[in-house]
């Protein structure tokens, strides 16, 4: 393994190899995609969510070619994110699908009851939208126990970061190093923060 230190040669290595693995992923898909049957509806959000670890790392090679190293930050947090992301909903196949879904049907209807209780003017068409979208998907599928506690975890591991890379990864492991998919346990509990001030 290479050793990177916090210096300009490690800099410019990072910089070209990033460079490299973009170039690569466009070649990937220049000439469209095949995807097997069985991994059509996860492919979208696979898809959609590489694309925008690609598009953002571009973005941010281009902001910290301009001295903007401070300000790309937050999207590199949104890189890292994303790439712990992708690894859980591979992992965790149609039931992450599943909770992706149900968590958007959840944020929305939170977010359109807001704007109702404020008096938001467009409201009423924003619920027409909601409503719409609802008549339109098929009914929610009845699960077992398990299965309802696997998606309510699922559904958890969404909202809260910390929750999907302890589940996600060991502490060997990272999503480039991964080889196997990890077991459906419950993760450990939320270790306390201490802070030193």
């Amino acid at each position: 393994m290479t050793a990177l230190t916090n210096d300009q040669e490690s800099a410019d290595r990072a910089r070209s190899t990033a460079t490299d693995l973009l170039k690569a992923a466009d070649e990937a898909i220049a000439n469209g995609v095949r995807v097997p049957a069985d991994k059509v509806r996860m492919f979208g959000p696979v898809y959609s969510w590489w694309r925008l670890v690609c598009r953002t790392s571009e973005a941010v090679l281009l902001l910290t070619e301009r001295g903007f190293t401070l300000e790309a930050a937050p999207m590199v947090r949104n890189i890292l994110n994303h790439a712990y992301a992708l690894n859980w909903l591979v992992d965790n196949g149609d039931a992450a699908v599943d909770a992706l879904v149900a968590r958007g049907d959840e944020e929305r209807e939170k977010l359109c009851r807001k704007l109702e209780e404020t008096g938001w003017p467009n409201a009423a068409k924003y619920r027409a939208a909601i409503d719409q979208a609802a008549a339109q998907q098929p009914a929610q599928p009845v699960r077992t126990p398990a299965e309802q506690t696997l998606h309510d975890k699922l559904k958890h591991e969404l909202t809260n970061f910390y929750d999907m890379s302890t589940a996600t990864t060991s502490p060997t492991s990272t999503p480039s190093t991964r080889t196997s998919p990890r077991s459906r346990t419950p993760p450990s509990p939320p270790r306390a923060h201490t802070s030193s001030r």
